[in-house]
This record gives structure tokens, sequence and C-alpha cells, in this order.
């Protein structure tokens, strides 16, 4: 018989052997590496943040810069790869040696090209965890 309730079903921490662990620890990693996926994937459906960035009426020498400068020229495979290694804890570091160091959480053109498009209030209510008709 299926017992509800945490002490009923769940096996402890404690109880579990290496193998139960290390389970555990490889569909924590496949959950935050999908997440991560289907995130990139989301803001990658952003038409063109370099033209959102710049405004519409920027000029196209203004928008090549962006692209450049924020690797949008690039293909998608290759900017997802770019922003897998850049949220790696292992990697090169700034003074150029190789190891263990501080995942780089920088601004993503795409995440601002899509901020520049919500409603302050709506920013602001997301940002208080309040939904945007409660925000002023």
């Amino acid at each position: 018989m299926f017992r509800l309730g945490w002490k009923g079903w769940a096996p402890r921490i404690e109880q579990m052997g290496l193998h139960g662990r290390l389970r555990k620890l490889c569909r924590g990693l496949a959950v935050l590496w999908g997440s991560f996926t289907l995130v990139f994937l989301v803001f990658t459906a952003v038409p063109d943040p370099a033209r959102e960035l710049a405004g519409q009426q920027a000029d196209p020498e203004v928008i090549a810069d962006i692209r450049a400068r924020f690797g949008l020229d690039q293909p998608a495979h290759v900017r997802y790869w770019n922003a897998l290694k850049a949220l790696s804890p292992l990697g090169s570091r700034a003074d150029g040696s190789w190891g263990w160091r501080s995942p780089s959480l920088g601004m993503s053109p795409s995440i601002l090209g899509c901020g520049q498009s919500v409603p302050h209030s709506t920013r602001s209510g997301a940002a208080m965890g309040t939904p945007a008709y409660m925000a002023p």
C-alpha cells in the first residue's frame, strides 16, 4: 500500500547510498541544464535584440556594432555554447589560467532586449513579486 507523507515513501538522504546520491545529483544537473536550455530558447525567439537595444530609428552601423559586441551575429548553437561556458564554474579565469572560477552572470543582450519592450509597471511588479495589475 502506498502511504502519503514524507516519512512514508521518500527515503532520507542519510539512508541513501552512493548510488542514490549520484542519481539525485544527475537529476538535479539535468533539471538545471533543461531549464537553462528552455530559457535560452525563449530568449532566442526575440526577433532582433540588437534592434531593440539600439532603438527603431538607429543607424545600421550601430545595430551591427551591438550584434558584434554581444555575439548576436553568431549562429544560435555558438551563442548557446558560449553562454553555457560562461555559466560553468570550470574554465579559463581572468588571469588566463584554467580551473575553478566564478560564473559570469553578465547582462544578456536578449534579456535586455526583452526588458525594454515590457512596460515599466510590469517590470516593477515582477521585481516586487506582485502581479502587473497590482503594480502602480
